[in-house]
């Protein structure tokens, strides 16, 4: 089975409740696993601190960056969570060059085993570096009473316009004091908010979940990375379902949003991990074909794409028994990796027929193209069992 790696990311403007609600007893019912950082409060609460002395005059900082990973519930019972985190840690520390925090939990219906990392965007410098001055403020700035930035309003009396007790306002084109005697962190690390920095960490994910599959003897299970932002892209876009739908209708969408699902599973798979095996065009034009019909027509193809899941499919099963036996140093090996080697081209040469098949009706918008296909591959195996009988 095939799935898309789903990885949420969240900008954190309070770093320091969101590490004390992950990794929290008392406010994790469900909480499995909590590592050493989630209790270095100071850090957190000095990295916080930075963010805030840094970036004057906004009301919303962000302190950190948050990644929530979906895990295998058989992960639960076979490894040990501390095992996991440090598996998926390593990898988010040597990407970002920052420190990290990581709570593993179940949801509250008990059926979803996920880990959250929390990391900061900012690296933690060798030696601390004195604070240098700082460029005059563009926008009056407001303090509370605790030093905080916080919003006018919060600092204000409502009627008096005048300043709340403890609280402070540097105004416009003033140069506002250093609250830190050395600087502890650099300046934030841009990469890690942008899109392709959260693709490679997908794969990066996917990666070390496949090897964890094959490890523990789970490798009938794959895991693949779905971009459907680029242009030239291979995968089928699942149809929304709005509000007010008449039963029926929310059916077809779910059918095919299933059929959907299955397809960019497996064509993902095939094109990421053996791209040789396929003509990577097919499977684009097919993609850019179907994406572009209504959401009425498409639901007229979903035997057409169940098809070339099955192709697919087996193209993926006979590559993978081919790259399995790189080496031979007997007779009886030799013969597996000559069948297996006839195997992938005959899966190939079906694949190639399939998606020839499929795309021209598609592209001529036949949507009686599956059923026909359908009953000429039950006509040929027939007549292959005749023969040998």
């Amino acid at each position: 089975m095939f799935y898309n790696i789903m990885v949420k990311t969240t900008p954190l403007t309070d770093v320091v409740g969101r590490v004390d609600y992950i990794s929290s007893p008392d406010r994790q019912e469900h909480l499995v696993y909590a590592d050493k950082n989630c209790a270095d409060t100071e850090f957190w609460k000095q990295l916080s601190e930075h963010c805030q002395a840094t970036a004057p005059g906004r009301e919303k900082v962000r302190e950190g960056r948050e990644f929530i990973l979906p895990l295998p519930n058989w992960m639960y019972k076979e490894m040990y969570p501390d095992d996991v985190a440090e598996r998926f840690q390593q990898i988010v520390d040597a990407k970002t060059g920052t420190k990290s925090a990581v709570a593993i939990h179940w949801n509250r219906k008990g059926n979803s085993y996920h880990m959250h990392i929390v990391c900061s965007e900012n690296e933690e410098l060798p030696e601390p570096e004195p604070v240098k001055v700082r460029e005059p403020l563009k926008r009056d700035t407001y303090f509370n009473a605790a030093g905080k930035r916080s919003p006018k309003k919060e600092c204000v009396d409502a009627e008096t316009k005048q300043l709340l007790p403890g609280c402070s306002v540097i105004r416009k084109g003033q140069t506002q004091q250093d609250q830190l005697e050395v600087r502890r962190f650099s300046n934030k690390n841009r990469k890690i908010s942008s899109r392709e920095f959260l693709n490679e960490l997908k794969q990066d994910f996917a990666n070390e979940l496949n090897d964890l599959m094959y490890e523990y003897g789970h490798d009938n299970d794959y895991f693949v990375v779905a971009d459907f932002r680029t242009p030239d892209n291979v995968y089928l876009k699942q149809l929304s379902k709005p509000k007010g739908l008449p039963e029926q209708t929310c059916e077809r969408i779910d059918l095919y949003n299933q059929t959907a699902k299955e397809y960019n599973e497996i064509a993902g798979a095939l094109v990421q991990h053996y791209p040789e095996a396929v003509h990577t065009d097919e499977l684009e034009q097919i993609a850019q074909l179907m994406n572009r019909k209504s959401a009425a027509d498409r639901d007229g193809f979903v035997g057409a794409v169940r098809e070339i899941t099955k192709a697919l499919q087996m193209q993926f099963a006979a590559a993978r028994a081919a790259a399995a036996r790189p080496k031979v140093s007997s007779v009886a090996e030799f013969s597996a990796r000559y069948r297996d080697r006839s195997n992938l081209d005959a899966a190939g040469h079906n694949l190639n027929r399939v998606l020839g098949y499929f795309r021209a009706a598609i592209e001529d918008d036949d949507k009686g193209a599956a059923r026909r296909y359908y009953e000429m591959t039950a006509k040929r195996e027939r007549d292959e069992w005749e023969e040998e009988r």
